[in-house]
């Protein structure tokens, strides 16, 4: 079983990015070869940090546990973990993906997702639906949002998109 090193995990509030502002659970793995100067965590960044060793299901299991979905993988460097291609693809295989509705989830997601607005309740309204959903409408979700990913998002589609926006092709 691949086991992965994380030096620790929590539920925070995630400060940047598209996702700033939303609850997000933060699972912080060992090691980085970076040294930038900005690091404020360079503490998990030697070999000997201490750290638990946790399989994909189990760090599965912890996320479904706190009802988060919204995940960081950060350290260190999480690409420098071995085998990390199991564990994100893990994260990523969810049935039912709640979304924030703003363009770029609607553009990737269309209909394969829910989506709530920064209105106040409009979460819980969006939890309260799923929860009142059936397994076979969740799973054809899934099945969908899975479809829509083989199809739209392949290296060689995405580098033929690149290529026709700089090389005109």
């Amino acid at each position: 079983m691949i086991t992965y090193p994380v030096v620790e995990k929590f539920v925070s509030i995630n400060g940047e990015g598209q996702k700033a502002g939303e609850i997000a659970a933060f699972i912080r793995m060992r090691g980085c070869n970076l040294a930038c100067n900005y690091c404020d965590t360079s503490w998990a960044n030697t070999k000997d940090c201490p750290c638990e060793f946790l399989s994909a299901e189990e760090l599965i299991t912890w996320l479904k546990e706190h009802s988060i979905e919204n995940v960081t993988l950060t350290g260190g460097e999480p690409l420098l973990t071995e085998e990390i291609a199991p564990l994100i693809e893990a994260l990523g295989s969810t049935d039912l993906n709640l979304l924030v509705d703003v363009g770029f989830n609607k553009e990737v997601a269309e209909d394969c997702a829910l989506y709530w607005s920064r209105k106040p309740g409009s979460l819980a309204r969006l939890i309260d639906c799923a929860d009142k959903m059936g397994a076979q409408e969740i799973a054809e979700m899934g099945r969908k949002a899975k479809k829509r990913v083989a199809e739209e998002y392949t290296w060689d589609k995405i580098c033929g998109q690149y290529e026709e926006v700089f090389v005109g092709r």
